[in-house]
């Protein structure tokens, strides 16, 4: 039990300095155009769609494997960057041949970016811990609570535009461990992302999941620099990699 702890805490470490610091992993591939730089791919640590490994030699997750498997087929020449989320974003909206991964696409959101996706679904669920005996059955019935969320996300920007009392960290990996310090009442988070923290930070047992909300789909969101006939390609090979299987492939590996 010790080693599993003494472990999970080792990664946490040294993902928040990783990430802090910022890096990347440089994808050299030939470019689909010789007129085209190669892209930016900035992300964040989002498991399990997102994170970097801890060799550091590599992204992981399920959309960094489709985004890799993306640009191989494309021929594209790129770097993926991991940052803090607020970074990376807005890193997204004012660089040239920027993009950043995975985001959700929101009516707010639609005229910063161009579309590349959908890249992966995304139900918003509500946690809780384990021993609290609250159980709200709607979306209605959270009013009354103080809701965790992290800054700048699709989840808090919508439970801040409807009225929502939120506590919002720099970073949702931070919001387990103030969910049990008591310092909101629910977490509101991705399903998948919200169990791939919990089972992180050693948790598992403590925080339950308790209502879902609703589904989401997350994309790549390039700067409005980046050409549209690169755009409508990749968008037509990621249809591709759908209909011929290999991103159901890629999901199975993360189910």
């Amino acid at each position: 039990m010790k080693i599993i702890c003494i472990n999970a805490c080792l990664r946490m470490a040294f993902l928040m300095i990783f990430i802090m610091s910022g890096h990347s992993f440089a994808q050299p591939q030939k470019p689909v155009s010789p007129n085209y730089p190669a892209l930016i791919l900035n992300s964040e640590d989002f498991p399990p769609f997102n994170y970097p490994d801890t060799d550091g030699k590599s992204a992981k997750g399920l959309a960094s494997e489709k985004i890799i498997e993306l640009m191989a087929r494309a021929e594209e020449q790129y770097s993926i960057h991991f940052f803090p989320w607020v970074r990376s974003f807005q890193s997204a909206q004012k660089d040239a041949n920027t993009c950043i991964y995975v985001t959700t696409r929101t009516p707010a959101r639609e005229a910063m970016f161009q579309w590349v996706g959908p890249l992966v679904k995304n139900t918003w669920t509500v946690f809780a811990r384990a021993d609290d005996t609250r159980r709200p059955i709607s979306i209605d019935d959270l009013h009354p609570y103080l809701l965790g969320a992290y800054r700048q996300g699709a989840v808090s920007e919508h439970l801040l535009a409807k009225g929502f009392r939120t506590e919002l960290a720099n970073a949702d990996r931070d919001n387990p461990r103030k969910l049990l310090a008591k310092r909101f009442d629910f977490w509101v988070t991705g399903e998948l992302v919200g169990h791939a923290f919990i089972k992180d930070l050693g948790l598992k047992n403590q925080i339950v999941p308790i209502l879902p909300l609703q589904t989401k789909y997350l994309y790549l969101a390039c700067n409005h620099g980046v050409a549209k006939e690169r755009i409508d390609r990749l968008n037509m090979i990621l249809k591709n990699m759908e209909n011929d299987g290999t991103s159901a492939n890629i999901e199975k590996k993360f189910r």
